[in-house]
């Protein structure tokens, strides 16, 4: 059956494809966040889907797993000291 969520299927893969991309931008992660659905995403890029999300519902879902989602967004303080250390290994 085709799954009802295509674009949390999408998501879900970019995830698994590369871990420094953020699931919505499909881009090297900037400012990475951990959301309440255990997902990092660039912090930009989930705030605009959080903000476009409740401007049509008082409910939010994740992007990767379509469940609910809170407004709770902390750094990936390890995610970004990877892509940093990546990022001056290849300068």
């Amino acid at each position: 059956a085709p799954d009802p969520f295509p674009r949390h299927a999408a998501a879900a893969q970019a995830d698994a494809d590369d871990p420094f991309l953020c699931p919505l931008t499909r881009r090297r992660l900037e400012d990475p966040v951990v959301a309440e659905d255990g997902h990092t995403y660039s912090r930009a890029a989930i705030e605009r889907h959080l903000a476009e999300s409740w401007r049509t519902s008082p409910d939010a879902a994740s992007p990767v797993t379509g469940g609910a989602l809170g407004a709770t967004l902390l750094p990936n303080r390890l995610v970004a000291r990877l892509l940093h250390a990546g990022a001056a290994a290849s300068a």
